[in-house]
């Protein structure tokens, strides 16, 4: 199946929207903490390895923030940070558990694509998911 262009249209603005909402202006303390462990692990890495480093710390955010749609949905929290949660705002509702997990799948093609001939990359999609 492949989508066709006001269906990509859709589909683009509905996961702008979900990044946008769910996710800017957060502290990013997580991704933020492993980048800077892999660089003080790693302080000769090159420009290309801190980028793709910087992609599979983002991971971490996809998850965090997976994990709060879900558990905002469960807790039927009415809000996350002083907004209202993801799931309550129009238009959104139980969709928010198919959007929870479109991050949740987000979370392997991005370290796919970041480190596509990494050895371990097998072991750090597996981490992630224990």
């Amino acid at each position: 199946m492949s989508l066709k262009g006001s269906e990509v249209a859709i589909y683009s603005e509905r996961i702008k929207y979900l990044f946008d909402y769910t996710m800017a202006n957060g502290k990013y303390a997580r991704s933020s903490l492993a980048l800077d462990t892999y660089k003080a692990l790693t302080p000769n890495a090159s420009q290309e390895k801190l980028v793709s480093a910087a992609k599979v710390c983002s991971s971490i955010e996809l998850m965090q923030t997976f994990y709060l749609i879900i558990d905002d949905i469960m807790d039927d929290a009415k809000l996350r940070r002083g907004k209202p949660c993801w799931h309550t705002l129009p238009g959104i509702g139980l969709n928010a558990i198919n959007d929870g997990l479109l991050l949740d799948c987000s979370i392997d093609w991005v370290i796919r694509e970041a480190i596509p001939q990494h050895p371990h990359q097998a072991t750090i999609l597996q981490t992630l998911y224990e």
